[in-house]
């Protein structure tokens, strides 16, 4: 559904001028799973972000191994993140801090590059880990392959 929230978040589709290309629209559903103005965050638990993972088609059900206590953080500082990286983008003003909250996801999420010898995608990154921290990890890296 390019262009609009998807319904099952529980919001009221919104119309976007730009809707973000390919996968890049993925990753912008992942922000806006945070409304500060309204104070909604729809991945406050590890149901929550289970469910939302499952619904983007990152997630198999059933997930082989639970996910730890600490996954809702590093989803949240994934998310807060991307969104100063995206705010940088149009300003040109990184946040020191939210730089700091991607290298700690970066330790808990262990993406990793691999090559793989062909020619359709010769260079890919994808995650090493498994269930939702694997689920986590795919969304950083279709912000660097869009």
């Amino acid at each position: 559904m390019r262009g609009t929230s998807l319904p099952d978040s529980g919001r009221p589709p919104r119309p976007t001028a730009n809707p973000a290309p390919g996968r890049l629209e993925l990753v912008e559903e992942f922000v806006n799973t945070r409304d500060i103005e309204i104070g909604r965050d729809e991945l406050t638990t590890i149901a929550d972000l289970t469910r939302w993972l499952r619904d983007q088609g990152l997630l198999a059900a059933p997930d082989p191994e639970p996910a730890g206590e600490g996954v809702p953080t590093t989803a949240s500082e994934l998310r807060e993140g991307i969104l100063a990286l995206l705010h940088a983008n149009n300003s040109g003003e990184t946040d020191a801090v939210a730089l700091a909250c991607l290298d700690r996801c970066d330790d808990s999420l262990d993406v990793r590059l691999r090559v793989w010898l062909g020619r359709e995608r010769p260079l890919i990154l994808e995650p090493d880990d498994v269930g939702v921290p694997g689920a986590l990890g795919r969304i950083p890296t279709m912000c660097l392959s869009a």
